[in-house]
């Protein structure tokens, strides 16, 4: 999906963690993938492109400098601005792939040693339009608990990626840098919508709702202090 309309879609994944012990096994597969369907770079009509030069070679900027190993792509792509799917390894955090928005086929991978450790990770970086979860979907999956309830993102989904935004019940948004508000069903009909409040009420011409109107005497000063102390304990 990082590399579907070459990477231009703003639910793909922006990066990947993978534990210590599947780093290798996934790499491997991810790179075999890439290999056979886009032929090793090849075959550039089956590529897709970036939208224009701007972007294409705003991708290119973004592989230059970025701290990791690159396992598959093209290494001279900031110089020849010939860019292909690319996967980096722990690249770092500080490298403007990591702290701007993609938008391109690159997809940069971090290995992580236990759930707690991604997690952190995950709130390190600006909160995500969603959260993919690949693993055991069940009741009793501790791990996927703690991601859902200790991260927080416009959405979270296990076992794939983008598919809930075609879910017109389901309210798709984001959350701190990835934006808010929320469209689709009930919450879109709300997020469209301008509520207007209308109150109506019997005219109380009497103490103690008086005490707002002038003249502001000492008593209705010291009525009114009290009522508001009264306010603040109750």
């Amino acid at each position: 999906m990082s590399f579907m309309n070459s990477g231009q879609l703003c639910i793909r994944a922006d990066y990947v963690l993978v534990h210590n012990n599947l780093a290798e096994a996934f790499l491997s597969k991810l790179k075999g993938h890439i290999e056979r369907i886009y032929k090793k770079g090849t075959e550039q009509a089956t590529l897709g492109k970036c939208i224009n030069d701007f972007h294409n070679d705003r991708c290119c900027q973004l592989l230059a400098g970025h701290g990791g190993t690159m396992i598959v792509g093209n290494p001279n792509a900031n110089e020849d601005k010939n860019l292909q799917p690319s996967v980096i390894l722990n690249p770092s955090l500080e490298a403007p792939v990591m702290t701007e928005e993609i938008f391109g086929p690159i997809l940069p991978v971090h290995t992580y040693k236990n759930i707690g450790e991604a997690i952190e990770f995950i709130g390190k970086l600006d909160k995500p339009l969603a959260v993919y979860y690949f693993g055991k979907n069940s009741s009793g999956n501790a791990n996927l608990k703690r991601v859902k309830n200790e991260t927080s993102s416009g959405a979270f989904l296990v076992n794939d990626i983008a598919i809930h935004f075609l879910n017109s019940d389901t309210p798709f948004g984001g959350v701190g840098g990835s934006g808010y508000g929320r469209c689709h069903g009930h919450e879109g009909f709300l997020q469209c919508s301008n509520t207007k409040s209308c109150m109506t009420k019997d005219a109380l011409p009497f103490w103690p709702y008086t005490l707002i109107n002038p003249p502001y005497l000492a008593a209705n000063q010291r009525a009114i202090r009290f009522m508001m102390y009264k306010l603040d304990y109750s």
